[in-house]
């Protein structure tokens, strides 16, 4: 026998301990690979979200640069102004036509749209003495980002050049 001191009894004891131990050790160890997985694929996941905020970083400053704040539009004023003076809309028969949150694919936006159009009912009218004025004006409003439009028809009426914008919008963030 192995030892002559110890009964069989405890010897057999300590081998189903010794399993019992082994086996326990094995279930540690695969617990612990799952968790090390598991803390493996949050890592990752955390990396890909950080990559894209990132990525999203020169977009919100774009945001912040090109789009006024909706305490900036205090009144029908404020919003003439951002529109642009020199642009030939008659400030007196601006009004606001809607007032709704921003949104894209469904999704809602830190921000919100407002949309213009005139006390006749019809859309923002821009007035110049000539097409050659009116159409860099038109061209440029078209152009920037705080801005929606969606149709302008041209036309010309008692010697003036004019442009009639409908659905015009102006996008304000909220802060």
């Amino acid at each position: 026998m192995v030892f002559k001191n110890v009964s069989k009894h405890a010897l057999m004891f300590t081998l189903a301990l010794a399993g019992i131990a082994g086996m326990v050790g094995v279930d540690a160890w695969h617990g612990m690979t799952q968790k090390a997985e598991a803390q493996k694929a949050a890592t990752l996941a955390f990396q890909k979200w950080k990559v894209d905020y990132s990525t999203l970083l020169p977009i919100d400053e774009k945001w912040k640069a090109e789009l006024h704040t909706v305490a900036e539009a205090k009144d029908l004023l404020s919003v003439y102004e951002f529109i642009g003076a020199d642009l030939g809309i008659n400030a007196d028969t601006l009004v606001v036509t809607k007032f709704e949150p921003l949104t894209i694919d469904e999704q809602p936006l830190d921000g919100v749209r407002a949309c213009l159009g005139s006390s006749q009912g019809t859309g923002v009218l821009m007035e110049a003495p000539n097409f050659d004025v009116l159409l860099p004006h038109v061209h440029a409003l078209l152009k920037r980002a705080d801005m929606q439009v969606g149709t302008v028809r041209l036309s010309q009426e008692k010697g003036k050049a004019r442009a009639l914008l409908s659905s015009f919008c102006l996008l304000l963030r909220n802060n």
